[in-house]
């Protein structure tokens, strides 16, 4: 074995299937079995990127878009169902309706749809459960944003508005008494 990934030139340990930086395949994945062996190795790897990064919840994300978004596109529908269910899992609402680590999740979605579709086109069915999948953790997404967002004018509006709106007409009832 090589002792730095091919990929990205990251140091390797002896014994993996994967890169734990980038999420390259170090050898062949010829089986089912090896494609969820990998999976495992790659759901360590992203757990471990979530502990680094517990107290940030961008950078968390964003740890784990990058590692997932170059990690390896597996070719058995289980595998391709696993990888995409563990990517959706991965998306957390942020005060912004999207960043960079939720669009590289995404875009790995896409990837593994993508993939399903033009390998698999008879699993029509599992292409439209997951997309759905995606769909309901982008409306969940969009639900807490317009939320958070909510929340924070019923915050502003009483603490900044109300002054706001006493200068206005102190300013425009002084401008009055003028005339």
């Amino acid at each position: 074995m090589k002792p730095n990934c091919e990929a990205c030139g990251a140091p390797l340990k002896h014994g993996r299937l994967l890169c734990s930086h980038c999420g390259f395949a170090l050898q062949p994945l010829v089986s089912i079995e090896d494609e969820l062996r990998a999976l495992d190795e790659l759901g360590a790897f992203t757990r471990q990127l979530a502990l680094e990064h517990a107290d940030d919840d961008d950078d968390r994300r964003a740890a784990i878009g990058s590692l997932l978004a170059s990690a390896f596109v597996p070719e058995n529908v289980p595998a391709i169902k696993r990888a995409f269910l563990e990517a959706v899992q991965n998306m957390q609402p942020s005060h912004l309706s999207d960043d960079d680590g939720n669009t590289l999740l995404r875009n790995r979605c896409e990837i593994l749809l993508t993939k399903l579709k033009m390998d698999h086109p008879e699993e029509s069915r599992t292409v439209r459960e997951l997309q759905a999948a995606l769909d309901k953790r982008v409306a969940e997404w969009n639900a807490d944003v317009a939320s958070e967002n909510r929340i924070t004018w019923m915050i502003l509006v009483p603490f900044f508005g109300i002054p706001l709106l006493i200068g206005i007409v102190a300013c425009c009832g002084g401008a009055l008494g003028v005339f």
